[in-house]
């Protein structure tokens, strides 16, 4: 019930959710020392109108984080947003260990970083 169109029902408000106080605990998980909660807040995130003043530096960071996770869901989920966020058609196999993984993911930050 809470979107990147904030509380359109009520729902949330309703439940005694502001939206304001949710937005500034989603954001404070981005710095959680645990890195699959980071990426996958970073991940979910991305985008949303709601959060067009994240530091899309810090979201791009988190996700090429979650492209080295060792589990298989956090790695989808972050290129999926990384390919959506970035723009660039870099593929990494999610499925590959991460050696194999780790030469893709350098191309892809340093291209990253060269924008």
């Amino acid at each position: 019930f809470v979107d990147h169109y904030g509380d359109p029902r009520g729902e949330a408000q309703a439940m005694g959710l502001p939206i304001s106080e949710w937005k500034n605990t989603l954001l404070a998980l981005l710095d959680d020392p645990d890195t699959e909660v980071s990426v996958l807040v970073a991940a979910h995130i991305a985008g949303l109108e709601g959060f067009a003043a994240v530091d899309r530096a810090k979201l791009v960071s988190r996700l090429f984080q979650g492209l080295r996770h060792e589990d298989f869901y956090v790695r989808t989920a972050a290129q999926a947003k990384l390919r959506n966020l970035v723009g660039q058609g870099f593929c990494v196999d999610p499925t590959d260990p991460l050696s194999e993984r780790e030469p893709a993911i350098r191309r892809w930050e340093e291209r990253w970083m060269e924008r």
